[in-house]
C-alpha cells in the first residue's frame, strides 16, 4: 500500500487483517498502529498509537485515524491476540 494524502488531512485508513480460517475473530484484541521513517525496522515502544476495529467482518479491517504531517512514513500495524503480537509493516504514507 501505499498513500499520498494533504499534510491537512483528518482521515479514518483502513488496513485489511487477513486471519486463518477457523481462526478467533480477531476484534476483540486490541490494536494499534506507527508512523515511523520509512528506514525504521521496527517502531520503539512509543511509536504506537491506538487503532480501533470497523464494524461487521469478515473481511476484518483495522482502522487508524491519522493526522498529516509533511513528510514520508512507514505505517505499522500491531495486533495485541492473546500470547501472539503480530506486528506487520502495512505501506508507505507520504504527507504532502
Amino acid at each position: 500500500m501505499r498513500l499520498i494524502l494533504p499534510a491537512s488531512t483528518v482521515e479514518r485508513v483502513q488496513v485489511h487483517v487477513r486471519v486463518d480460517k477457523g481462526a478467533t475473530n480477531p476484534t476483540g484484541f486490541t490494536v494499534d498502529y506507527a508512523l515511523v521513517a520509512p528506514a525504521v525496522t521496527t517502531p520503539a515502544p512509543g511509536d504506537w498509537l491506538p487503532a480501533s476495529w470497523a464494524a461487521g467482518g469478515p473481511p476484518y479491517l483495522a482502522q487508524a485515524t491519522l493526522t498529516g504531517s509533511v513528510g514520508t512514513f512507514r505505517f505499522w500495524l500491531r495486533v495485541h491476540a492473546g500470547a501472539e503480537l503480530p506486528v506487520r509493516a502495512v505501506g508507505i504514507i507520504e504527507f504532502v
